[in-house]
């Protein structure tokens, strides 16, 4: 198969292109898909600051409510401290089972380590029994609480400078500075509890309380610089709020030490103002975040639809691509699998203008036996099989070297010395000015039609000859098997004339001795001749259906079962009942038969024989042979027990028998069946019932077929 080189340059080029495109959609994919991780992290974190702060959040209030319950005992704030351990420990379980679904989005910040803020709360429950059983200070607790605080802090920061995407990162820089806002009103919460209970503030106490405040102006301030425009308003909707007023008066007399002042306030009391302002900071946190979360997700919506287009626009480029490289690997493949096609299975040879083969298919090597450095070089009559004619070939060369193509069966020879028929065509290649230069010869096996001619052409006759043969050994099987019957029917009818032979003895001598003594009388003596007589009439009945049983005739002739059944009982009848085994006979209802009698005699004569011999065989007591017959039905059955039905599927084969040692020739059922199913067209079988073996033969009515003969 020769490809256009035209078809594949263009093909070629086109390819190239479309390579091109597909490496710079890949490119601006890649870029997009980064973009698409680095927003989709970026979400992750931002969730994170959520959680961390929800986890400040709570600890500042618990760090309140303790602080405020070791220095007051007071049993509604130790109610409230419970619930607040509560409202923590989910707050915390939260953030814990976050990281661990976001393992890899947050793996840098996530770290198993002791300082990780995952780990720094397991201890927090020694520290709150501590607190129950006022084993800390007021200021210790505040430094626990703080020093966890701050390591929540710094997560949130190393959060905040991991993202960095201009106006989103003022939006979470913001997030962070409203969160140590709201840690350093927390801590200035138990300190002023601390100092309204103690009525007497000293310097020290003073410039700590000062210092807090100032550290959360500042962050408030940080915080409206980086904040949108609707988060500075909501701050300052919590500036008008009475809460923030109290807190403003209350600190104001706090930093002027008005003792007068100071005992007119109750700590509970700005213990919650403080908290409602605490909890109104979170509240803008938590809408700072659904912000800016909302803001990343857009960003993230517009990336994916983006990154989705190019990864279509890649994956277009990249199939025109690879449906050209496809395109020319098939083209390519499928020349060199045809080349491989017609090596292997097509026989082909190629030679010089001498003969001298220089190239073989593998068909050819396979046919031949001959490998292919085996041919190469030798003369093309390596193969030759001497049976061809000499002319035939040369009628060949004058044909290829004239220029003409040549075709014609050959018959070749293997290496074995086998021979192989071939179709073979064989042409000349030409060079470009018209001068032959090799011959190519293509070959097709036709061994098998040339062998399945020469068996047609001789099949008929060998039919007829199987079918002869086959004929001659059926007839030789019934041969044999009328002999065995025939003899023991002998052995019978000598048992069977040994009674009258014995009373004609007695009668003759009676007369004779009557005779010599001169006593005969007319009356006696016509007596014992009449005697006599029926005697010699008995024989000679006996021999005429002995002869009858086994006439060779083979006409059909009308009769019935009673008919054949009293013609084979008359031979072996009174053997059988001598034995003391019992025949009994039901005809139920007895029509006209047209079949062949004999032949159906010798069947029922057969199997009343193998009835006989089983019963004598098994020793059986009152032994009993019945025969029923019903229009075209007989059934002879023996209650000695059965046929073993391990053999019973093989009684009908010809030479089986189970009368091995009685020199049973294993043809009598074979005849049996051979006689009811191919000459009578009948069905016979055996089976097992009540005790003993059944036969059932149908007979076919031949009525018809028997007419017609008449009439031929």
């Amino acid at each position: 198969m020769n490809l256009d080189k035209k078809f594949k340059k263009y093909l070629l080029l086109f390819g190239l292109l479309a390579f091109i495109f597909f490496v710079q959609s890949f490119y601006i994919t890649a870029q997009e898909y980064l973009k698409y991780k680095k927003y989709n992290k970026m979400t992750a974190q931002v969730i994170l600051i959520t959680k961390i702060s929800d986890v400040i959040h709570q600890l500042q209030r618990e760090r309140g409510l303790s602080s405020a319950f070791v220095q007051s005992k007071n049993k509604i704030i130790l109610d409230d401290l419970k619930e607040q351990k509560i409202k923590t420990d989910k707050a915390y379980n939260k953030l814990k089972k976050f990281c661990q679904s976001q393992k890899d989005c947050l793996s840098e910040f996530v770290k198993k380590d002791k300082k990780s803020f995952l780990y720094l709360l397991e201890v927090l429950n020694k520290q709150r029994d501590a607190v129950i059983k006022f084993k800390l200070s007021s200021q210790e607790i505040l430094d626990y609480y703080s020093n966890i605080d701050e390591n929540f802090l710094q997560d949130i920061i190393k959060i905040e400078k991991n993202i960095q995407l201009h106006k989103k990162y003022n939006d979470i820089a913001s997030l962070v500075y409203i969160n140590y806002a709201k840690e350093y009103a927390g801590l200035k919460r138990p300190v002023g509890f601390e100092l309204i209970s103690s009525k007497n503030i000293t310097p020290k106490q003073k410039r700590k309380f000062v210092s807090l405040s100032d550290r959360e102006n500042a962050y408030i301030d940080l915080f409206l610089e980086y904040a949108d425009k609707k988060f500075v308003d909501q701050y300052n909707q919590i500036l008008k709020n009475p809460f923030y007023n109290e807190i403003e008066h209350i600190s104001k007399d706090i930093v002027y030490a008005d003792p007068k002042a100071l005992s007119s306030i109750s700590p509970v009391y700005w213990f919650r103002v403080n908290t409602k302002y605490i909890n109104a900071l979170h509240n803008l946190h938590k809408s700072l975040t659904s912000y800016v979360i909302q803001n990343i997700q857009v960003a993230l919506k517009s990336t994916r639809i983006e990154l989705i287009l190019y990864i279509l626009g890649a994956f277009l480029f990249a199939l025109l691509f690879v449906g050209v490289i496809f395109v020319l690997i098939k083209m390519i493949k499928d020349e060199q699998r045809m080349r491989q096609m017609i090596d292997k299975y097509i026989i082909i040879s190629s030679t010089d203008t001498r003969g001298i083969i220089t190239d073989a298919s593998e068909a050819f090597c396979r046919i031949s036996q001959y490998s292919k450095e085996e041919l190469i070089g030798k003369p093309h009559n390596i193969v030759r099989d001497p049976i061809m004619p000499k002319k035939a070939f040369k009628e060949m060369w004058d044909t290829i070297k004239s220029g003409k193509k040549w075709r014609g069966k050959i018959r070749n020879k293997k290496k074995d010395g086998e021979y192989y028929w071939v179709d073979a065509v064989i042409e000349p290649n030409f060079d470009k000015k018209g001068k032959i230069t090799s011959y190519t010869a293509i070959r097709q096996d036709i061994t098998d039609a040339i062998k399945l001619d020469e068996l047609n052409a001789t099949l008929e006759d060998r039919i007829a000859k199987e079918v002869e043969l086959n004929k001659q050994k059926e007839h030789q099987m019934i041969l044999q098997s009328r002999h065995a019957q025939m003899g023991e029917m002998i052995s019978m009818i000598a048992h069977q004339w040994r009674q009258p032979l014995s009373a004609i003895s007695s009668l003759s001598g009676a007369l004779e001795l009557r005779c010599k003594l001169d006593r005969l009388k007319v009356d006696e003596t016509a007596a014992a001749a009449a005697k006599i007589s029926e005697h010699a009439q008995h024989l000679s009945q006996t021999i005429n259906d002995f002869r009858d049983f086994f006439r060779p005739d083979k006409n059909i002739e009308k009769t019935s079962y009673p008919v054949l059944i009293d013609n084979a009982l008359s031979i072996i009848g009174t053997s059988i009942e001598n034995k003391n085994i019992k025949i009994t006979q039901e005809h139920t209802e007895t029509i006209d038969i047209y079949t062949y009698p004999n032949e159906v005699k010798q069947v029922i004569l057969n199997i009343i024989k193998n009835a006989e011999d089983a019963i004598l065989d098994k020793q059986v007591e009152n032994g009993e042979i019945k025969i029923i017959t019903n229009k075209d039905t007989l059934i002879i059955k023996d209650n000695a027990g059965g046929i073993p039905e391990n053999i019973i599927e093989k009684i009908f084969d010809p030479y089986f028998s189970t009368k091995l040692k009685k020199d049973g020739t294993g043809l009598g059922l074979y005849m049996a069946k051979t006689i009811i199913e191919k000459h009578c067209e009948g069905q016979i079988k055996a089976y097992n019932k009540d005790g003993g073996a059944l036969f059932e033969i149908v007979l076919k009515n031949l009525k018809t077929k028997h007419e017609t003969t008449n009439e031929r």
